[in-house]
């Protein structure tokens, strides 16, 4: 059995097609579904009211930015988390050779 599912513009669209026909007999098992037997039916919104379809555009869209918002900063964090660590780095090193000349002062 295939199964496709097209969008349309007020409804969706459910095609079934049997490749199989003996799985579907009749109850006295007297008739079969023809082979290569394809279905379609529209599907109704599954929404109750325009209301809660909305509710869930309106949090899809929000998700979405706060999802593109958590990449912008992991993207910034990674550029400048490089220069931050050469910096850091840079001071480490200043400091060790400040300690070392300091304590070559005191020997």
């Amino acid at each position: 059995m295939n199964i496709s599912f097209e969008s349309q513009d007020a409804f969706d669209s459910l095609e079934v097609e049997v490749l199989e026909r003996y799985f579907f007999l009749s109850e006295d098992a007297s008739k079969s579904v023809p082979y290569n037997y394809t279905m379609t039916a529209p599907v109704p919104v599954q929404f109750a009211s325009q209301d809660e379809k909305e509710i869930v555009l309106q949090l899809a869209a929000v998700v979405n930015s706060i999802a593109l918002g958590i990449l912008i900063l992991l993207i910034i964090a990674q550029i400048l988390g490089k220069s931050l660590i050469k910096r850091v780095w840079s001071l480490f090193c200043s400091l060790q050779i400040i300690l070392l000349t300091e304590s070559l002062k005191s020997a």
